[in-house]
């Protein structure tokens, strides 16, 4: 009939006719926990009589794991003997390790969170890669980034698939305190399996960051464009590409990606539109598109009249223009 209330108080009738028996005991504690209007200092006594005749540990356990969760909203010092009971009867049992855990982290224990994380690591191998990065944010959490990083290290050589080590690692790289050809494998690995657009674009830009200062230069242009391309409204990252691709000497794909920088010219930032300019001149000229260079290079000398690079490029141009001839002599 689904009515938990008329089954406790029959459960409750049954009690006092036979105290202590087991299976009314049990449904006093399983319906304790769901009945409005019971306190939870009774329903945690309900709990606590039930663990008191299970005899199997590994059952008891369990019992002892629920009333450590309801213990924690009344008595921290009830609930931590209540975990450490549970994980006596059964050290295996991995909730009485992540309620304990939590316990901890509350009460600001994190240091004995990171030493009970690390110790149950090593006995139940199936939870060993989350708890060594739950310890690992611990540690971070504490400034002791050397050992997250190894903590987190540990966890994907349990897990080499483990997001959440990876995107810590990353983090903590983003701050100066990972090695970045370390990063590479990771960085490859989480722009593979990411989903979230945003999250992959991150990592990308990461990618290409750490491509960059390793000298990777092609590697630094695909991730980077591959960012570009989940949000093409981002101007920094469009401009960073457009360099990129610029310095590498490919006209083709440089020159669209600065005429569309230019786009909203009148919003620009001060000082940029003229070397945007400048650089669509240049990647026309070397394209072949001579009155597209000329016209660009006019822009900017325009806009800067003694802007060096524009004066030497419309001298190439002008080839028959004494003045401009003139102009690029004196800047020799």
């Amino acid at each position: 009939l689904d009515d938990d209330a008329a089954a406790l108080d029959s459960y409750q009738e049954a009690d006092r006719l036979d105290k202590n028996h087991p299976d009314v005991v049990a449904g006093l504690a399983r319906l304790a926990v769901r009945v409005s209007g019971i306190s939870e200092d009774d329903a945690l006594a309900a709990l606590e009589r039930s663990c008191d005749l299970v005899t199997d540990p590994k059952e008891r356990a369990r019992q002892l794991t629920r009333a450590g969760e309801l213990a924690k909203l009344t008595s921290w010092d009830k609930a931590q003997t209540l975990f450490e009971r549970a994980r006596k009867d059964d050290p295996e049992y991995a909730p009485a390790v992540d309620g304990y855990v939590s316990l901890q982290r509350d009460r600001g224990q994190l240091a004995d969170a990171i030493t009970l994380l690390v110790n149950a690591a090593e006995r139940i191998p199936g939870e060993r890669a989350r708890w060594l990065v739950d310890a690992g944010d611990f540690c971070v959490a504490l400034g002791d980034t050397d050992w997250a990083k190894q903590l987190y290290r540990d966890a994907r050589a349990a897990d080499p698939g483990n997001q959440r080590a990876g995107a810590a690692l990353v983090e903590l790289a983003e701050d100066g305190y990972c090695d970045l050809s370390e990063l590479v494998p990771i960085l490859d690995e989480l722009c593979r399996s990411t989903d979230d657009p945003a999250r992959l674009r991150g990592y990308l830009l990461q990618r290409s960051k750490v491509a960059a200062q390793l000298g990777d230069q092609t590697g630094a242009r695909v991730a980077l464009s591959r960012a570009v391309d989940l949000d093409p409204e981002d101007f920094l990252s469009r401009r960073e590409l457009a360099d990129m691709l610029y310095a590498a000497q490919q006209w083709v794909k440089a020159r669209p990606l600065y005429e569309g920088l230019l786009v909203d010219e009148d919003l620009l930032p001060k000082g940029v539109a003229p070397d945007l300019h400048l650089r669509v001149a240049r990647s026309a000229k070397e394209l072949g598109d001579l009155e597209a260079a000329a016209k660009h290079v006019g822009i900017t000398l325009a806009l800067v009249p003694d802007h060096r690079e524009a004066l030497l490029l419309h001298a190439e141009l002008a080839t028959d223009d004494p003045g401009a001839q003139l102009a690029a002599a004196n800047l020799a």
